[in-house]
């Protein structure tokens, strides 16, 4: 029994391939896809050069992420440090 692999995601742009969006931008003006190449514009203006999003904004980092999960452990460690606070008191 063989089961179907999909390929690793890769990159738009890779070190080795030429940049191919004025090419897929020229397609689509071609065939008229008007609002799709304004929106490839618009989004490959925040891409790098590896074709990765650009976290600009600290929210966009994922601190909140880190936030929220420091507190829920910290209150996790404290809830459950608890039922030892029994052992500490009687040494």
């Amino acid at each position: 029994m063989s089961f179907y692999r999909r390929p690793p995601a890769q990159p738009l742009a890779s070190k080795n391939e030429p940049n191919i969006m004025p090419q897929v931008i020229e397609y689509l003006v071609k065939k008229g896809y008007n609002k799709t190449e304004q929106m490839l514009r618009q989004e490959s203006t925040h891409l790098d050069k590896e074709g990765k999003p650009v976290q600009e904004r600290a929210e966009d980092l994922g601190t909140g992420k880190y936030k929220k999960g420091f507190r829920l452990l910290s209150s996790w460690i404290d809830q459950n440090l608890d039922i030892y606070k029994v052992n500490l008191n009687s040494k």
